[in-house]
C-alpha cells in the first residue's frame, strides 16, 4: 500500500452557513490510507438488479438559522472570500433551533437502531457540515490476514446527522473487479476523522452501487447500523454477509449515522490521485441546493476539494469464474421437506420477511433475509405480493428479484378453508425447517395454500437453498389442483434484467416435480475433498468415543465449546425421535465447568442428569441420544456400572440410538475401560497437540487443527472395529482420540484401504485445493521425482516462509505385508501453479513438513 503523496491534504467538507461572517480557514490533514498512481482501467459492466428496499429515515426537527431558506455553495479555498456566502437569509420558521444548536435534537424521539444487511434503498439521513478540522497523522496498515488479501487499496466529507437529514449526502468512490473474478468483500478501511466534536458516530452504513455511465447505478448491497473499529484515523466496518460481486465496475460508500449536536461530523479524507472515475456526490434532500443526484464531486460539486478521490482500500477474497446472470432449468424428482417453523405468514395478498440461516446466493448476491408473499413469490429484493393469474412474461415489472415457484392468488390464512385440512394441523401458511448439519445444511420454505377462487383445493410447494452452494436452488412440488395451469413460475433478476420462466400457464407442475435453477456462468464453491462422506444415519445408530479434555476450560485456544456444540448437533442429527432429548450420566462438573452442559442448552436442546448408579435397568429408549460422561473421572467411580450396561447400549444403538462417550478419564498407565461393540480406552495416554485427520467431520467444524493443551487429550483408543472412523489422533502415539461408529453400516464409511494384491484397484480421490482449505507453513520443492517405493529421502522445502493450502488422505495397510503404494496425482492446475505430493507415516504436521517424511 502506497502512501499519500502529497502530504498535505485539505479536507473538503460542506461549511455551516452559520460561519457566514467568518473566514473559514480549513486545516491541514496530513494522512492517508494509502494511494495508488494508477490510470483509469478498463470496466466491464454487470448487469445488476434494481433494489426497492428503503431504509428509514428521522423526521426532521429543524434547520439551523444559518442554513435555513439559502442557497448553499461549496468551502473556499483557505485565504479566499466566498463571494456566494448566503448573507440573506428567510424568516425560519416557528420550531428552528436557534444557534448554539442546544436543541437540534428531541432525544426522546430518537429510535432505536438495529442492524441490518442485504440490499437496502439508499436514503440519507443526515446534513453535511463542514467546520475547522484537527490534525490527523500519517498510518499504515497491516495486511490482512490470510487468506484475506487487499482487494481494492485506494484512499470530502461523508456523515448522516438524524437531527438534520434534509442535509444529508452521498459521497462513494469506484474500483474494478476484473474480469474473470469474483470478490467476496469482507472490510473496508477508510481513512478519516471526527471534527466539531469527538463522536463517536451510533453505528455505521455501508453501500455497494453499480456503475452507470461513470456514476453510482443501482445499489447492489447494504449493510447498515454496523459498528466500526477504529486505529488511529482508520475507520473499518466489516461487512457482514460479504458482498459477493462479479466482474465490472462498482462505487462503495461509507458513512456513519451520527447527531450533529452531540457528536460532531466525520470527514473522508480525500485523495490527490484519481485512479478510474472520479468519487461523486450528491444531496437528495436538497438542501445545500447543489448536487441532488449524483456528479462528480471535484469537477461539478464540489470544486474546492483537495483531491478527485477518497483514501480507502477493501479487503476479502477472490474466486474464479463469471458473473452469474442467467440460469438455466432441469427437471427430477423431489419430496418436500415439512417446515416445521411457521414464519407467521397468514393472510392473503402479504409478504412476510424471514431470516436465512445462511448465506444464500442468488444471481451472484448474498442474502440472510427474504420476503415470503403469500401468492407464490419469495422476494429477494423487495416486498412485492401482487395477485395474478395465467401466464406471465418475465422479468415482469411486478417484482425486483424474486424466485416465483407458484405464483398466482393464494390464501395463506385460516378461516375454516377446506383446502387447509390437507396440512397438518389443517393449518394453512408458510413454513420453514433447516435440515443437515453445517456445512451442509439445506433450508426449505414450504407454502401451504389455498386458491382463493375456490378455497376448497390446496396448493403445496417449496424453495430449497443449499449452504456453500451459490450456483443453484430447488423448487418442488407437491399437490396442486391444476398443476400449475393458472401459475407462472420462474426467477428474475429485476423488473428489467435477466429472467428464466419455466412454466407459464401450463399444467407442467406435477406432484413430485423438482426444478433445479443452475446459475449460467455461477461461481461453484469447490468442495473440500475429504476420505470419507458426511455422515447420515443408518439402519443402526451412532457410537461416539471421544478422550478429548472437552470439558476442560483452560485450553489456550478455547476450543473445548466448539468440539462439544459440534458434537451435540452432531449427535442430535443422527438420532431418532424419543420422548426425552439428552440424557447425561455424571458424577461431577468436570474441572469445575458445564462445557458439555453449557453446549446442550445453548443449542436449544434440553437434558437430564443421572450418575452412574443410574445406569442398571435403564431405559435408554426413552431419550434421543446418551452421553456419559466420563471427564475428570477416575476409573473406579464408573467403570464397574457403565461395563455392566455395556449390552444393553449396544441393544439401544442397534436399535437407531447414539451415545456419546465423553471419557478423558483421570489415572495413571493401565486404567483403562471397555468401549461398546469393541476396543478399550488406554488412560493415561497424554496428548499435547492432537492433530485433526479429518476437518471436515461435522464434530470439528471451526475448531483449530491441532487441538493443543498441556493434555488436551487424557485418553487414545485401540482394538476398535474396522467399520469405525477416526477423526481425532494423539499427536505423540498417532493412536485414536475421536472416532465415531455406525454399527448399522449407515452414516460415515471407513477410510478407503488400498488393497495389498499385486493388481491393485486404484484408490481415487476426486477434489481441489482452496481457500477453504487448512495451511501448513512453507511448501515442498521438487524432490527426486519421479519415485517407485524407495527408500526414505530427503524432505526438500522451500523456504518462504508463508502459509500454503493443503488437503490430507489417509490410507491403512490392512495386510500385515510391507505394501508399495503409488500416488498418482493427475491434476490441472488453475494458473500458475503447482500441487506437491508427500507420504508421512502416521500423521502430518502443518507446522513442520518434514516431520515423519517418507
Amino acid at each position: 500500500m502506497k502512501k499519500q503523496i502529497n502530504p498535505s491534504i485539505k479536507a473538503h467538507l460542506i461549511r455551516s452557513a452559520f460561519y457566514v461572517t467568518l473566514l473559514l480557514a480549513v486545516c491541514v490533514i496530513p494522512f492517508a490510507l494509502a494511494q495508488r498512481n494508477t490510470i483509469k482501467r478498463s470496466m466491464a459492466k454487470p448487469k445488476v438488479a434494481a433494489n426497492t428496499k428503503v431504509a428509514a429515515t428521522g423526521k426532521q426537527s429543524g434547520v439551523p438559522a444559518g442554513l435555513a431558506g439559502s442557497v448553499h455553495r461549496p468551502q473556499r479555498q483557505p485565504g479566499a472570500v466566498d463571494t456566494n456566502l448566503p448573507y440573506d437569509v428567510r424568516q425560519l420558521p416557528p420550531q428552528a433551533p436557534k444557534f448554539p444548536y442546544s436543541t437540534v435534537r428531541d432525544r426522546g424521539t430518537a429510535t432505536t437502531k438495529q442492524a441490518t444487511t442485504g440490499a437496502q434503498k439508499r436514503v440519507s439521513s443526515v446534513p453535511v457540515r463542514s467546520a475547522p478540522l484537527g490534525i490527523g497523522r500519517l498510518r499504515f496498515l497491516r495486511q490482512p490476514k490470510a487468506p484475506q488479501v487487499v482487494l481494492y487499496d485506494n484512499a470530502t466529507l461523508s456523515a448522516t446527522f438524524d437531527d438534520f437529514p434534509t442535509f444529508s449526502a452521498d459521497l462513494a468512490d469506484d474500483f474494478v473487479v476484473p474480469g474473470g473474478e469474483t470478490w467476496n468483500v469482507e472490510s473496508i478501511d477508510a481513512d478519516g476523522t471526527y471534527f466539531n466534536g469527538a463522536g463517536p458516530a451510533f453505528d455505521w452504513n455501508v453501500f455497494i452501487y453499480t456503475d452507470s455511465g461513470g456514476l453510482p447505478g443501482t445499489q447492489v448491497y447494504s449493510t447498515l447500523n454496523q459498528p466500526v473499529t477504529v486505529n488511529g484515523t482508520t475507520f473499518t466496518v466489516n461487512l457482514t454477509p460479504a458482498a459477493v460481486l462479479s466482474a465490472g465496475t462498482y462505487w462503495i460508500e461509507i458513512q456513519p449515522n451520527m447527531d450533529f449536536a452531540t457528536q460532531g461530523e466525520w470527514g473522508w479524507t480525500d485523495r490527490t490521485v484519481q485512479s478510474n472515475n472520479p468519487a461523486a456526490w450528491q444531496n437528495p434532500g436538497g438542501g445545500f441546493g447543489v448536487c441532488p443526484t449524483w456528479a462528480p464531486k471535484l469537477a461539478v460539486c464540489i470544486p474546492t476539494a483537495s483531491g478527485p478521490d477518497q483514501v480507502y482500500r477493501i479487503n476479502g477474497t477472490t474466486g474464479g469464474g463469471g458473473p452469474c446472470t442467467d440460469y438455466t432449468t432441469t427437471a427430477s424428482t423431489g419430496t418436500i421437506t415439512p417446515g416445521d417453523t411457521d414464519s407467521g405468514n397468514h393472510c392473503d395478498d402479504c409478504t412476510t420477511t424471514i431470516s436465512l440461516p445462511f448465506p444464500a446466493s442468488v444471481y451472484g448476491q448474498t442474502f440472510l433475509t427474504a420476503d415470503v408473499a403469500s401468492n407464490g413469490t419469495l422476494n429477494l429484493v423487495g416486498s412485492a405480493a401482487p395477485f395474478t393469474h395465467g401466464c406471465l412474461t418475465l422479468p415482469n415489472a411486478f417484482w425486483e428479484m424474486a424466485i416465483l415457484p407458484y405464483q398466482d392468488d393464494l390464501r395463506t390464512d385460516n378461516l375454516g378453508f377446506a383446502g387447509c385440512n390437507d396440512f397438518p394441523g389443517a393449518t394453512c401458511g408458510v413454513f420453514t425447517s433447516v435440515t443437515g448439519t453445517a456445512p451442509n445444511r439445506q433450508f426449505n420454505i414450504e407454502w401451504r395454500a389455498v386458491h382463493f377462487a375456490d378455497t376448497t383445493t390446496s396448493v403445496n410447494f417449496e424453495v430449497v437453498f443449499y449452504e456453500n452452494q451459490s450456483s443453484f436452488f430447488d423448487v418442488i412440488y407437491g399437490a396442486t389442483s391444476d398443476n400449475g395451469l393458472d401459475e407462472t413460475s420462474g426467477v428474475q433478476a429485476s423488473s428489467v434484467g435477466s429472467a428464466t420462466t419455466f412454466s407459464c400457464g401450463t399444467a407442467t407442475l406435477t406432484d413430485g416435480l423438482k426444478v433445479t435453477y443452475t446459475c449460467a456462468g455461477g461461481v461453484t464453491p469447490t468442495p473440500t475433498p475429504t476420505p470419507t462422506p458426511t455422515c447420515t444415519p443408518g439402519a443402526g445408530g451412532l457410537l461416539v468415543g471421544s478422550g478429548l479434555t472437552t470439558g476442560f476450560p483452560g485450553h489456550p485456544d478455547n476450543w473445548p465449546p466448539i468440539i462439544a456444540g459440534d458434537t451435540v448437533n452432531y449427535t442430535f442429527a443422527n438420532s431418532q425421535a424419543a420422548p426425552n432429548e439428552f440424557a447425561l450420566f455424571e458424577t461431577h462438573d468436570p474441572w469445575g465447568a458445564t462445557i458439555v452442559k453449557d453446549a446442550i442448552t445453548g443449542n436449544g436442546h434440553t437434558f437430564t442428569e443421572f450418575t452412574p448408579n443410574d445406569l442398571a435397568g435403564f431405559d435408554f429408549s426413552q431419550y434421543r441420544v446418551v452421553i456419559l460422561n466420563w471427564d475428570d473421572t477416575f476409573l473406579t467411580d464408573f467403570n464397574a456400572q457403565y461395563s455392566a450396561a455395556i449390552p444393553a447400549l449396544e441393544a439401544y444403538i442397534n436399535a437407531g440410538g447414539v451415545v456419546w462417550v465423553q471419557a478423558a478419564i483421570q489415572g495413571s498407565p493401565g486404567d483403562n475401560y471397555p468401549m461398546p461393540f469393541g476396543g478399550q480406552g488406554n488412560g493415561a495416554d497424554f496428548g499435547s497437540s492432537d492433530p485433526i485427520v479429518d476437518p471436515a467431520n461435522p464434530m470439528v467444524i471451526g475448531a483449530p487443527n491441532p487441538l493443543n493443551g498441556n493434555s488436551a487429550s487424557h485418553v487414545s483408543y485401540s482394538g476398535l472395529p474396522g467399520a469405525q472412523h477416526t477423526v481425532v489422533i494423539n499427536g505423540a502415539d498417532s493412536q485414536t482420540v475421536l472416532y465415531e461408529l455406525f454399527p448399522g453400516g449407515g452414516g460415515c464409511t471407513p477410510t478407503p484401504t488400498p488393497t495389498a494384491t499385486p493388481i491393485c484397484t486404484p484408490a481415487v480421490v476426486t477434489g481441489s485445493i482452496d481457500l477453504g482449505d487448512p495451511t501448513q507453513n512453507d511448501r515442498l520443492f521438487r524432490s527426486g521425482i519421479p519415485q517407485t517405493c524407495p527408500a526414505s529421502t530427503s524432505c526438500a522445502v522451500f523456504g518462504d516462509g508463508l502459509q500454503h493450502h493443503y488437503d490430507e488422505y489417509t490410507f491403512t495397510n490392512t495386510t500385515g505385508a510391507t505394501q508399495c503404494v503409488t500416488i498418482d496425482t493427475n491434476t490441472a492446475c488453475t494458473g500458475t501453479n503447482f500441487i506437491f505430493t508427500a507420504a508421512y507415516l502416521g500423521s502430518f504436521d502443518p507446522q513442520n513438513i518434514c516431520t515423519n517424511w517418507i
